[in-house]
């Protein structure tokens, strides 16, 4: 798996949980998540959104909540912390940073 951490520098997660680096050749689905169906999957950390762009152009936020982020223990995230790096991992399964974190996020 890739992620783009804070400082925008491109990482190879490995199966068994390696962080390297990637100076060169990174894929060119790095930051550019897209479905089977043509969708393309951006993240906006000003915005705290992942939004759905068709192939008609037509954008639609999919998780996260325009405004500052906000974490309550124990519940699951209703807003993303600077999304970035936003990567598909599965047929309906993307991956991307939120604050600190790696989040999944799976779509129907």
């Amino acid at each position: 798996m890739y992620v783009q951490d804070a400082h925008k520098v491109v990482l190879r997660v490995t199966p068994e949980r390696h962080v390297i680096p990637v100076t060169t050749g990174i894929p060119p689905e790095v930051g550019a998540a897209l479905d089977d169906a043509g969708n393309r999957y951006v993240t906006d950390a000003a915005a705290n959104t992942v939004t759905r762009i068709t192939p008609a152009g037509v954008s639609t936020v999919v998780a996260g909540k325009a405004g500052p982020a906000l974490a309550l223990p124990g519940a699951a995230p209703v807003t993303l912390d600077n999304p970035r790096g936003i990567v598909r991992i599965g047929a309906n399964s993307y991956a991307l940073i939120s604050g600190n974190a790696i989040v999944k996020l799976t779509l129907p």
